[in-house]
């Protein structure tokens, strides 16, 4: 099961967010949620999320700044920004940021479905990768003796 951490200021946007879906049944266990970006930060540093649902609009530190921050540090989570805003500088920010999807408030729970699925096949693709690349590499290293030799 995957981990899904829920960060929104609103106690009835986390609870709509972690009810609105059967999380258990696309494979993500909901490991948390939290009142602030400052608390979800913290949050992360435990729990070790692979998906983290956070609000835009929070009161300190807003959701794009604290995704930037995640992302810096943990560049495998995968991060759904949810908004109350239909403004084009929230979306483009986020995409610049790298935020995994964009969705607007009030949350339709077939598009929250969709895109918690849509980053947990990333996720998935992404440990798949690494996991090969681990593999490539440790051939590598267990025939580079050979390999050099053959060059010489």
């Amino acid at each position: 099961m995957l981990k899904v951490l829920v960060v929104d200021d609103e106690k009835l946007g986390r609870q709509m967010v972690m009810r609105c879906i059967d999380w258990e049944e696309i494979g993500f266990q909901i490991v948390g949620e939290a009142s602030s970006a400052r608390m979800g930060r913290e949050m992360i540093e435990q729990l070790h999320p692979d998906l983290v649902v956070m609000d835009v609009r929070m009161p300190g530190m807003d959701g794009l700044a604290c995704s930037r921050l995640i992302l810096e540090k943990y560049p495998q989570i995968k991060i759904l920004i949810l908004s109350g805003h239909n403004e084009f500088e929230y979306a483009s920010e986020g995409i610049r940021i790298g935020v995994f999807d964009y969705l607007l408030k009030p949350v339709n729970a077939q598009e929250l479905r969709k895109a918690a699925i849509k980053a947990k096949e990333a996720i998935l693709e992404e440990r798949d990768y690494r996991k090969e690349f681990e593999r490539y590499k440790e051939e590598l290293e267990k025939h580079s003796g050979y390999i050099k030799d053959r060059q010489l």
